[in-house]
């Protein structure tokens, strides 16, 4: 083989990696519509039900389980050439451990003010969108640390609205960073 032609096929390796980084990068923007509508429809609802939120909560975490397990299967699925990239199990995994700690941890707290609740999953959501972007996409940093923010202002500025605060902002923000990805052009 000569340099032409073994540049020539590192470059068509090159380009095959960038594609289909490039698909599913553009495929996770599926899963932050889904994460946009999920976030605000539960924190609308705990702003105005309060602690009778807890049983929409249960239902929200419920279809979005499904929504992700149907969007998983259909990006990511045993289809032609898709697989679950190890990095997405392994967010994945980061965002159920993040969960069962919440759990544990406003168990153990004995937090049951709304406030209390959404400042905790607020931060600790966070915390996972910063980790998994130090790993994945600069966009899923950005998208925790305006959360941090965006949480920060809600509960110095406006205390009462804690909820809706976050429900608005970071409905936004996952809307933002979904439709971001999904315009993803291939490389």
């Amino acid at each position: 083989m000569n340099e032409r032609d073994a540049l020539k096929e590192i470059a068509d390796i090159k380009a095959a990696v960038q594609g289909t980084a490039t698909r599913v990068g553009r495929h996770a923007g599926w899963f932050f519509l889904a994460a946009a509508v999920i976030w605000t429809a539960g924190f609308v609802t705990t702003q105005w039900l309060g602690n009778d939120s807890r049983f929409v909560w249960i239902g929200l975490n419920v279809i979005g389980i499904g929504v992700c397990a149907l969007l998983a299967r259909r990006f990511f699925g045993k289809r032609g050439e898709q697989i679950v990239p190890a990095v997405g199990r392994r967010m994945g995994l980061w965002f159920v451990g993040a969960t069962i700690f919440d759990v544990m941890l406003g168990l153990l707290l004995g937090l049951t003010a709304p406030e209390d609740i959404t400042l905790l999953i607020a931060l600790t959501a966070g915390l996972s969108f910063f980790v998994a972007g130090s790993v994945g996409s600069y966009k899923a940093q950005l998208l925790g640390v305006f959360l941090w923010c965006a949480t920060l202002v809600g509960r110095l500025a406006v205390p009462s609205y804690l909820p809706l605060v976050v429900a608005l902002s970071g409905g936004v923000a996952f809307l933002a960073v979904g439709i971001s990805f999904l315009l993803r052009r291939e490389a």
